[in-house]
């Protein structure tokens, strides 16, 4: 079943459609404008974009994995074919997490240095956590999300360099 590359018009999009290649893969590639990809005949291209979620229907049809490219500062570090063409991480659960542990308060001021503007952290109960989750979710999700934060306080975090 082919792979499907999400945005294979970007570097690092065009480099995961080369490695799948080499390897044999049955490839498509997505982009908003697939009339500027250049790509090897061999290779599907499809016209989607992620703002309208429907536009991949025939682009994900029949496929059996899909690359989704999240726009990274060092792209480098991104280790996605083997693990698109290779069997090694089926059934397998990678802990992916970034270089230190940061508490909520130091990731809420991080997000706020990248957006650009203060954000900050607001306490609430239990009953306030629930009562604003199920306006936008299913009560056996609030449940699990309460039950999973309840079980967070306190806990140290692993690191890992998966």
């Amino acid at each position: 079943m082919p792979v499907l590359v999400v945005d294979a018009s970007g570097a690092v999009g065009g480099a995961v459609v080369a490695g799948l290649l080499e390897r044999g893969a049955a490839v498509r590639a997505n982009s908003r404008t697939p009339e500027k990809l250049s790509l090897p005949e061999q290779v599907q291209v499809f016209g989607a974009d992620l703002d309208d979620p429907t536009s991949f229907a025939a682009a994900l049809e029949s496929v059996d994995r899909v690359f989704l490219y999240a726009d990274l500062a060092e792209p480098e570090a991104l280790l996605a074919v083997i693990a698109l063409t290779a069997e090694t991480l089926i059934g397998e659960k990678p802990v992916l997490t970034g270089p230190a542990r940061l508490t909520l308060r130091e990731q809420v001021t991080t997000i706020g240095e990248v957006i650009g503007r203060r954000v900050s952290v607001i306490e609430q109960t239990e009953a306030e956590s629930s009562a604003l989750l199920s306006r936008h979710a299913p009560d056996e999700w609030v449940r699990q999300i309460i039950k999973d934060w309840r079980e967070a306080v306190g806990a140290t975090p692993v690191i890992s360099d998966e």
